[in-house]
């Protein structure tokens, strides 16, 4: 299965080229059952990206494009009413899908946003009075614009805490942009790509993540770090979801690195996409938010 993986990430790059790490960050947080936040500058491929996903994982992809007069019902869905039949029939809204594109996000009213709090809450939706459980494997990739202040609301608290992980697609390195000149957009070839995997090798792949080991030690470091945040006056403090949310992704990375176990370099790596929205919410942007997670945390704690 670890060959597999390997031969997943090397067939990203033909298309999000230059930008492993960002897919397998992604795929990590998809295996775990989270939700993604890409918050970057237009152009750069979030788009792409979560055609490519949602096209390789074999899931249905619905897009949402957040504007200030979208409704909540306009995200969930709605009762209408049949004349002949006398009676309501559900209308499921783009929320009925595996994979769920909310495309600038921050956008919307905060009522409108909140409409998909208990979709990636509880994976399941209300309409008027009857709920309806979403199929399984279900994902929010929520975009914005780091730069758009105008006619936008800033995405509040217990929103964001909903998202696992918060990071970007950045621009490409200059060999890889050469080779994007020279390719082409890559829009149409992701159209005709079939699924990399089936249900069954993602779930197992699921199941196999929950059984990497953690060592009471690495979680004392994961519980250092929940700490150091509650202790320092300018910091936000992180919630004990958090401190899931981050065992959760170090077992994820250590199953891609081909290991049964976590180590310490595992939480490291990813806890500053895990946490870095959580303490400082949208008052800095994704790659200063991880360089200052980076400093003023993780080298401030001592590695088991």
């Amino acid at each position: 299965m670890h060959e597999k993986i390997n031969s997943y990430f090397e067939q990203s790059n033909q298309f999000i080229i230059g930008k492993r790490d960002v897919v397998k960050l992604c795929f990590a947080t998809f295996l775990v059952q989270g939700h993604i936040l890409l918050e970057d500058i237009p152009g750069v491929g979030k788009t792409l990206l979560v055609k490519y996903l949602a096209k390789t994982l074999g899931l249905s992809l619905g897009r949402i494009q957040f504007t200030n007069d979208l409704l909540p019902s306009d995200v969930v869905g709605v009762n209408v009413f049949n004349p002949q039949t006398q009676t309501f029939n559900v209308q499921k809204g783009p929320l009925f899908n595996q994979l769920l594109l909310a495309d600038e996000i921050n956008r919307a009213s905060p009522r409108t946003q909140s409409a998909l709090l208990q979709a990636m809450e509880e994976r399941q939706v209300s309409i008027d009075n009857d709920t309806f459980r979403l199929e399984i494997p279900f994902c929010v990739i929520a975009t914005q614009n780091p730069f758009e202040h105008v006619g936008v609301s800033v995405l509040p608290e217990s929103q964001l805490e909903r998202f696992l992980v918060r990071t970007k697609i950045g621009v490409p390195a200059r060999e890889s942009e050469l080779q994007l000149l020279k390719t082409g957009s890559r829009h149409d070839a992701i159209d005709e790509l079939r699924a990399f995997w089936c249900l069954a090798e993602l779930t197992q792949l699921s199941q196999a993540i929950g059984k990497v080991h953690v060592d009471e030690k690495v979680q004392h470091y994961i519980i250092d770090i929940l700490e150091f945040s509650r202790k320092a006056s300018d910091l936000k403090d992180l919630s004990p979801r958090t401190g899931l949310d981050i065992q959760k992704m170090a077992k994820a990375w250590a199953y891609m690195a081909g290991r049964d176990f976590v180590i310490p370099e595992d939480v490291k790596e990813i806890t500053p996409y895990v946490i870095s929205h959580r303490l400082y919410g949208m008052e800095l942007d994704v790659e200063h938010a991880l360089e200052k997670v980076q400093k003023t945390i993780l080298e401030e704690i001592k590695i088991p």
